[in-house]
């Protein structure tokens, strides 16, 4: 008896109901979705097609959700889009009344930034595309 478990993502590329009875008999044991892409009823409908092959391939397969993490947004920007220069300077504003963001002044949802990072560290936007360095926090005003 095989100990080690397989885990295969299944999205848009591999939800077609043949190549997953191939998975499930080739040995895929588990089932990753990842929730940081598709809606729910995309992800619904995966796990019924998962059940359907599972079913046909005669063996269980388990479903793992993958949940993504807190995902800070920023405001609206000035004409839908900025750019960021290198070497520049961004204020970012948290929590208060939005703002219209611009190369230099970014509005960000979450009030408690400014208070969890400290100068130095560094911030990601765009899923990291982006990199940012706080030089200074004003915690006071939700300012980073």
């Amino acid at each position: 008896m095989r100990r080690t478990k397989i885990v295969a993502t299944v999205g848009p590329a591999s939800r077609d109901p043949e190549v997953l009875v191939r998975m499930v008999e080739a040995g895929m044991d588990v089932v990753r979705l990842n929730f940081s892409h598709g809606t729910h009823e995309e992800h619904a409908q995966t796990v019924e097609l998962v059940r359907s092959a599972a079913g046909r391939a005669g063996r269980p397969v388990a479903i793992l959700q993958d949940l993504p993490g807190p995902k800070l947004r920023i405001g609206h920007v000035q004409d839908g889009r900025i750019d960021l220069v290198r070497g520049g300077k961004v204020t970012i504003s948290c929590g208060a009344e939005e703002t219209l963001g611009t190369p230099e002044h970014l509005w960000l949802s979450w009030p408690g930034l400014a208070a969890a990072i400290s100068p130095g560290e560094l911030l990601y936007l765009a899923d990291g595309a982006v990199r940012l360095v706080a030089t200074a926090t004003r915690p006071g005003d939700g300012t980073t």
